[in-house]
């Protein structure tokens, strides 16, 4: 099957999700948030790890076992695509578990997670397209 490809994609996209997370954990914002949320940066930090290599291996997986029936013309709009379907999904999830935050910071975890999940979605479409 495509087992050696899942793999080298997934490890690629959870490395772009944690390199997003660290750089967005160093904003103002994400410091205000992670206090009003009582998370510390190392929970942050080991969390988008796991998360994202998760993450990488369903997209992964997804991408090359259905190419047909994902919508797109290209690897990377089917992993964007794939992407932010679970963003979708994952979001008020993650919304549900911060039952204590208010209003304004649970738009500012969307936010924070928009990037990550696109930049997963590009960085597997295009690792797709060289192997």
């Amino acid at each position: 099957m495509h087992i050696p490809r899942v793999g080298k994609l997934a490890l690629a996209g959870g490395g772009v999700f944690w390199a997003t997370t660290i750089a967005t954990s160093l904003l103002p914002i994400a410091v205000k948030f992670r206090a009003a949320s009582s998370v510390a940066h190392v929970q942050v930090l080991v969390g988008s790890l796991i998360a994202g290599l998760l993450l990488g291996l369903c997209v992964s997986y997804l991408l090359l076992s259905y190419p047909g029936k994902i919508p797109g013309r290209n690897p990377v709009l089917k992993s964007v695509t794939i992407c932010l379907a679970a963003l979708v999904v994952v979001e008020p999830l993650v919304v549900f578990l911060r039952i204590n935050d208010t209003a304004s910071y649970t738009l500012v975890g969307a936010a924070l997670d928009i990037p990550r999940f696109l930049l997963l979605g590009l960085a597997i479409g295009y690792l797709s397209t060289r192997l």
